[in-house]
């Protein structure tokens, strides 16, 4: 019998799959979701024949993290997502995934793709794989030139602009650093110059259109990409 590890963290979804799929005539493996790095190792133990995972796993994190893994170790992947797109797509392409599909589509065309990569089969035609896996380069390109900038700041200056980015006032950047304000404006004119714009606001609008980080998120996601989540 194939197994299959479902990994997903939205339980009506998850339960109606897995359903499904047994009905179907697969053995499926829902794993506890107590850490990524638990998934991980899950998979390395079983070997499942393939895993279905959830691009975004809520508080545990992106399930995009547990692509490579399951690949290295032979295990092929489908993805599954809430909002699908070319660039998201292409992403999870380009870490390995065999399929990403969305979770919107007809259950029985999840399970036909599931049928298709548990019997080897394309789930997706390879001219859509790379079509998409372009699609997410050209993307990427695009937002890594836009965070070129950036890199002239030094570790001060790019934590001033974080600390504006958070909509604190030099007065209070300042006052937690133990510096006066005349050296957190000297620090603010020099972003200026170096992002070549002329007032915080556009500094700060700057760093959000290029993705550049700030101290509340790891990567400030652009509102397209946000939407794709």
């Amino acid at each position: 019998m194939t197994m299959v590890m479902l990994v997903d963290d939205h339980r009506l979804f998850s339960a109606s799959l897995a359903m499904a799929l047994r009905n179907s005539g697969f053995d499926v493996d829902t794993p506890a979701l107590t850490s990524l790095d638990d998934v991980a190792d899950r998979i390395l133990e079983t070997r499942p024949h393939l895993a279905i995972i959830d691009r975004d796993l809520g508080a545990l994190g992106s399930g995009e993290s547990l692509i490579g893994g399951a690949v290295e170790a032979h295990v092929p992947v489908v993805v599954v997502t809430g909002t699908l797109d070319d660039v998201v797509a292409g992403r999870c392409y380009s870490r390995g995934a065999t399929a990403c599909l969305s979770k919107s589509q007809p259950l029985e065309e999840l399970l036909n793709a599931v049928g298709a990569v548990a019997d080897g089969r394309q789930a997706v035609a390879g001219a859509d794989r790379y079509r998409c896996i372009d699609a997410w380069r050209r993307w990427q390109a695009s937002v890594d030139a836009a965070a070129g900038p950036f890199a002239q700041l030094t570790g001060r200056e790019a934590a001033v602009l974080r600390a504006l980015m958070d909509g604190r006032t030099v007065r209070a950047i300042a006052a937690s650093s133990a510096v006066s304000e005349t050296t957190v404006r000297s620090q603010v004119r020099c972003i200026l110059s170096k992002l070549d714009v002329s007032s915080q606001l556009e500094a700060v609008a700057m760093a959000l259109r290029a993705g550049w980080p700030s101290s509340a998120s790891a990567a400030i996601i652009p509102a397209r990409e946000h939407a794709r989540q």
